[in-house]
């Protein structure tokens, strides 16, 4: 799903593109493992199941876009 403008303004640096967000999705994934926290599938490889390829995007934890 695609983000809003309203919402993107929200992240850190005010886009999904910049450095302030990248370093803090890449520190994201690095904590994860580069791995699906519930499932444990590889980001970038086929899932084991649906044998689909995995594409990880980074979430908040406790659902709250305003808690960074």
């Amino acid at each position: 799903m695609p983000i809003s403008p309203e919402n993107e303004a929200r992240y850190p640096g005010g886009s999904l593109r910049s450095p302030e967000w990248l370093a803090i999705r890449e520190w994201a994934l690095f904590r994860a493992h580069n791995r699906c926290m519930p499932c444990g599938a590889e980001n970038g490889r086929l899932h084991p199941v649906t044998r689909s390829k995995v594409v990880l995007t980074i979430a908040h934890l406790d659902h709250d876009p305003g808690n960074n």
